[in-house]
């Protein structure tokens, strides 16, 4: 598979190089740009998958380039990361305006930096490979699976709907009606496989290891421990632990006696689990517990309860009496530092099973991945 290609659009030499050290160690190919005409004529001609664009720059600022490329058919489609020294509102409401998908603010936190990038490149192929109208994976993606599929040469079954006559339908009702009802079609099929699916109610294609995956928390639920799920970034824990959840849902309607489900996650990952539990595990009930206006006297009234470790540190008193079904830890190297406030605020946290999710459980030292078990099995490690 292609490394994703990132350009960096930066003027200041020093920058430029500490941020491309930083991307190639994650593995993506980097390509620069010294000033903003240089950008948008680097754009054209290489076609990155993602520009991080600095505001300030020589010729054209981060602005104009923005605009520009926003402006042209062949580049609107390429996401953008601005990155600046202004922390003003007003800043950063100018580049979110002009286009830009995300902001980051200099001097920037390179693991921040670094999930803002990934969830960024995440989002951009999700949006190419589905239908714009139903949010479906569309011809690309359908074919890959079936490429897949006949590669691994095991017995599948592919089914094939067609809506016959639908040009007169538009003709009669118009093109919104007809959107409506394709759309209508996308949600009755969502439903059906959600009903019908393994693990029922889970739209997607869960490959083999994430099947692994599945069956190895699900051995974990039932001799009671806690684990911590360490694949590489980008293979899908989030669709194993909604999978997981998903069975949990089930559970619960069939008679068992359930908790709601906490996932802790960095703010900039809160978009992306909605995204994917809406996309992925449709039926599950999900409570966005961030902001102001949150509450917590409803949580029981869930299936997953999403979070942020800035939240969790707040409400400890609050959450530390709730009992949760499961608590789960998303990129849970933020509680690496056994000793440090989010880490205590975990702890606290009463569930009857436990898992954290880091595809980096040790960064330094042995002594994180102490942090994590005590978090997900207390006294596994030793005290």
């Amino acid at each position: 598979m292609a490394k994703p290609r990132i350009l960096i659009a930066e003027d200041d030499p020093t920058l430029r190089e500490v941020l491309r050290m930083q991307l190639e160690l994650e593995g993506y190919d980097v390509l620069e740009a010294r000033d903003g005409r240089e950008a948008v004529d680097a754009v054209h001609e290489h076609m990155p998958d993602l520009l991080l664009l600095d505001v300030m720059m020589p010729n054209m600022d981060g602005h104009e380039v923005c605009r520009a490329l926003r402006a042209s058919f062949t580049t609107r489609h390429i996401p953008i990361v601005m990155l600046t020294a202004r922390t003003e509102v007003r800043d950063k409401l100018t580049g979110l305006e002009g286009g830009a998908n995300d902001y980051v603010t200099k001097p920037w936190d390179k693991r921040e930096l670094m999930l803002r990038v990934r969830n960024v490149l995440e989002w951009s192929h999700q949006q190419r490979s589905a239908s714009p109208l139903t949010g479906l994976p569309g011809n690309h993606s359908i074919n890959d699976e079936i490429r897949h599929r006949l590669s691994v040469a095991e017995p599948f079954a592919l089914l094939q709907i067609d809506v016959d006559h639908f040009k007169a339908f538009n003709d009669y009702y118009g093109y919104a009606r007809g959107d409506q009802a394709i759309q209508l079609l996308a949600r009755i099929l969502t439903e059906s496989c959600g009903r019908h699916g393994g693990p029922d109610g889970f739209v997607g294609h869960l490959r083999d290891y994430q099947r692994e995956g599945l069956g190895w928390m699900q051995f974990l639920r039932r001799f009671s421990f806690g684990g911590c799920l360490a694949d590489d970034m980008g293979v899908g824990k989030t669709a194993q632990v909604l999978a997981l959840l998903e069975t949990r849902r089930e559970a619960g309607q069939s008679g068992e006696k359930l908790g709601p489900s906490l996932v802790v996650v960095p703010r900039s990952l809160v978009f992306n689990w909605k995204q994917e539990a809406a996309r992925f595990t449709p039926q599950l009930r999900v409570l966005d517990y961030t902001g102001l206006q949150r509450d917590a006297k409803g949580l029981a009234d869930f299936d997953l309860v999403l979070t942020t470790y800035g939240t969790l540190r707040r409400d400890a008193a609050l959450l530390k009496d709730v009992n949760f079904d499961y608590v789960i830890l998303d990129e849970a190297q933020a509680i690496k530092n056994a000793a440090s406030e989010s880490a205590k605020a975990a702890r606290l946290l009463r569930g009857e099973r436990r898992l954290a999710m880091s595809g980096t459980p040790v960064e330094n030292h042995l002594g994180e991945l102490w942090s994590l078990f005590s978090f997900a099995s207390p006294g596994f490690l030793g005290e």
